[in-house]
């Protein structure tokens, strides 16, 4: 943590697909969760929900089968089968993410965070496989959030407290999916693409 007025920048990392591989496993991860909270039929196409995030996706699905409310015990249940899961699965980096954050702790002119629509377990675990340390603090996950926007919103405000910085002149989000493009479209910030996929 930092206490200084210096006009800084400020970076939001997506995870999924921008510093990890874990597109793929975390998805897997997902669909057998659900599957093993007895939601036999699960349409797995996620990206066609209103909001591209772990807890809104799962009580779409789990509401939409039972007719049932997903509670915050059940919610942290299914969070703790996704980690299982992935604990089982090696995630690799994207090329050169641990090195540009590396580079970012010795420049002085940045900060950074973590804006995700994972869980939080699973995301830690992920930044665990690239050696991160972080404070929990950078790190917003949608666990009692739904959309990218209060994702990203909550990533930026809390980064203003931990790095003590009342604002930045720049505010980048780098990410791969076209909802990490419409978030930062919404928000009015700039925005980095990352792979050929979209």
């Amino acid at each position: 943590m930092t206490n200084n007025s210096e006009i800084k920048s400020l970076i939001v990392f997506d995870i999924d697909g921008t510093l990890t591989d874990s597109v793929v496993a975390h998805q897997q991860a997902f669909t057998k969760s659900l599957i093993e909270l007895g939601v036999t039929k699960v349409d797995s196409n996620y990206a066609e929900h209103k909001h591209h995030t772990d807890s809104y996706i799962a009580k779409v699905i789990y509401e939409g089968f039972f007719s049932n409310k997903l509670t915050q015990e059940l919610l942290k249940q299914f969070e703790e089968m996704i980690c299982q899961k992935l604990n089982l699965q090696v995630i690799n980096e994207i090329a050169g993410a641990r090195d540009l954050i590396s580079r970012l702790e010795l420049d002085s002119s940045f900060d950074y965070c973590f804006a995700t629509g994972s869980l939080e377990k699973p995301a830690k675990y992920k930044l665990d496989c690239l050696n991160l340390d972080f404070h929990s603090d950078i790190l917003v996950c949608s666990n009692d959030l739904n959309s990218r926007d209060d994702i990203v919103k909550t990533a930026i405000e809390n980064s203003k407290v931990y790095y003590q910085q009342e604002n930045y002149e720049r505010i980048i989000s780098i990410g791969d999916g076209l909802w990490d493009l419409k978030t930062a479209n919404n928000l009015g910030i700039e925005f980095k693409g990352i792979g050929k996929k979209n």
